[in-house]
């Protein structure tokens, strides 16, 4: 067809020129786009500070900030795509976009992952760096909470054409634009499942009217909870009460029937000791490596601590800034708090005896790692990626190896260098008070003014702190989870 057209009515000089002329078009409208910067991104940013991390201040104290950002949304937002091909329906909410690792469908009303993803093109990346540690190509990987597949593209390229993804997500909205990515990217070693992961099959419902939300609002898309629905048997006659009222199907991973499983992230909302529950024989014949979202430390999951101690695995909790500063677009600014302070908790889990497949970078995070004045939970003293980093140096300089865990003496204490020697045991209870206190610099009333120099265990207190190593006598900084958001 084009070389009809062209041969029509020009000749070789003609043909060169209005390639070129398109060519320079599309670089162009390239430049211009990326220079561009984030839709509407100083009312949102407006908005945001405005909202001080509280969603119910979104209608009331800053509804002069949420009607400013939806005209904003209304004037510019009027194309789905960067090429401007395709324009946007009335009440439409998704947007399309190059992200790091492929096309990304997302709504940039999403509080974080469509943020994430608008501003700097990408979500998680320090958790994709993370992985890149210890996935290979042909591995099988079960991602439980998917979303909309940031983290989805991201595994499909570390595993290969060879390897396998079963990404699950259940809400409607957010398992749409998964589907609409995996073919977006044709991603043939991608299985997508609409379904919640617990540790029974079956059914539930959800009425949409409690959402509380629309899809146009301002809202984390990322944080649907479906750990207090009933789950119905299956095959059992069970109607909706209205047509208001949505179904999800209920599973467990072992209906999965999979012949290999390397890898398990799970980020399910609460849930995420039912999908242990539920995975138990898998984890027993495969033993694969966990990855679990621990939402906020101070919860203290004791039930997931249980589950996962029950099932001999050891973990150790990370602590992974959501921002990152070599991200996609170049972005510098840290749209959610402090530069790098708002972080991912996470539990990296291996099976005991088990630790012949991970490099000695992976093992020196549990063979360094300190207890918390939380039963059953261990943390890297410092940055993961710093511990690792330091093995791969004496790698380089063609020292000795850190011998694997189950190489070392059983008896032997683990020590590790804190980075402040004298760490001040805090319970949780006294954490929870502490907190005001100690962006005051005072002491609450009944906290323990003595100290330890124990190098083994690491108080909440200190894994919420800043991590830099400042003065004592400087007010602590908060980290905050994204729950605490």
């Amino acid at each position: 067809m084009w070389r009809k057209m062209v041969g029509g009515g020009f000749g070789a000089t003609g043909k060169m020129s209005m390639l070129a002329s398109c060519f320079h078009l599309i670089v162009v409208a390239s430049a211009s786009e990326g220079e561009r910067e984030p839709l509407c991104h100083s009312c949102f940013r407006s908005l945001e500070k405005c909202l001080q991390n509280d969603y119910g201040r979104l209608r009331v104290a800053c509804s002069r900030h949420y009607e400013g950002l939806q005209a904003c949304l209304s004037r510019d937002w009027r194309y789905v795509d960067e090429g401007r091909a395709f324009p946007r329906r009335e009440g439409g909410f998704n947007r399309l976009r190059q992200c790091r690792h492929g096309l990304m469908l997302f709504n940039p009303l999403d509080w974080y992952i469509g943020r994430s993803l608008e501003v700097y093109g990408e979500w998680g990346q320090r958790k994709v760096d993370f992985f890149s540690k210890f996935l290979r190509p042909g591995q099988v990987v079960v991602e439980v909470g998917a979303h909309v597949g940031a983290l989805t593209l991201a595994l499909s390229r570390l595993v290969g054409p060879a390897g396998r993804v079963i990404a699950l997500e259940p809400f409607y909205s957010s398992f749409a634009a998964l589907a609409a990515n995996t073919a977006l990217n044709s991603l043939e070693n991608v299985e997508v499942r609409q379904a919640v992961v617990a540790d029974r099959p079956g059914k539930v419902f959800m009425d949409r009217g409690e959402l509380a939300f629309k899809q146009q609002e301002f809202f984390n898309f990322g944080s649907m909870d479906f750990h207090e629905l009933e789950i119905h048997d299956a095959l059992a006659q069970t109607d909706r009460q209205s047509t208001a009222w949505d179904e999800y199907a209920v599973l467990t991973l072992e209906q999965l029937s999979l012949p290999q499983l390397d890898f398990v992230k799970i980020d399910a909302e609460a849930m995420e000791s039912a999908v242990i529950k539920g995975t138990l024989p898998l984890l027993r014949k495969f033993r694969p490596l966990l990855f679990i979202e621990y939402r906020n430390p101070k919860q203290k999951n004791s039930e997931l601590l249980r589950a996962l101690k029950k099932s001999k695995y050891d973990c150790v909790l990370l602590r992974l800034p959501i921002f990152n500063s070599q991200n996609y677009r170049g972005h510098e600014e840290d749209i959610w708090g402090e530069r790098g302070s708002v972080v991912n908790f996470d539990l990296f889990c291996k099976r005991k005896g088990h630790e012949s497949s991970l490099s000695a970078q992976v093992l020196e995070l549990f063979r360094t790692a300190v207890a918390t004045d939380v039963s059953g939970l261990r943390t890297t003293p410092r940055d993961a990626f710093e511990i690792m980093s330091r093995v791969e140096n004496l790698q380089a300089e063609g020292r000795p190896e850190v011998r694997p865990e189950s190489e070392q003496n059983p008896t032997a204490q683990p020590r590790a260098r804190l980075s402040r020697k004298e760490v001040e045991e805090m319970s949780l209870g006294e954490l929870l008070d502490s907190m005001e206190a100690s962006e005051r610099g005072t002491a609450p009333k009944g906290q323990r003014a003595s100290a330890t120099n124990s190098e083994t265990e690491m108080s909440l207190k200190l894994l919420l702190e800043d991590p830099a190593d400042q003065p004592t006598t400087r007010p602590l900084q908060k980290e905050l989870t994204l729950d605490d958001l």
